[in-house]
């Protein structure tokens, strides 16, 4: 939420899934760190928390980050191969854009 020398907090740069191409002369050069790194992790926990279930815990989470690493071991991965990986798992329960009428 704090602002930069140029009056932008990160957040205000752009989504981000936008990436590098947030930070610019207009909102500084360290959108980067200020807003991608940190949310990363919280994404993950995000994640985390979606796919916890009470019987098998953490355990479809930790699957599909181990399985996310296998298949891009020494390969450069997009972000829609990540959400592809985590979207692989997902149950009918964990859409949003599901309607139940």
């Amino acid at each position: 939420m704090e602002r930069n020398p140029q009056g932008f907090r990160a957040i205000d740069a752009g989504s981000l899934t936008m990436g590098h191409r947030t930070s610019n002369s207009r909102t500084g050069f360290d959108t980067t760190g200020r807003l991608i790194y940190p949310q990363g992790a919280y994404i993950l926990h995000m994640i985390r928390m979606m796919t916890h279930d009470n019987r098998s815990g953490v355990q479809r989470f930790k699957e599909t980050m181990q399985d996310f690493v296998k298949i891009y071991a020494g390969k450069a991965a997009t972000t829609e191969d990540f959400k592809a990986a985590v979207e692989k798992p997902m149950t009918v329960e964990m859409d949003l854009r599901e309607t139940t009428e």
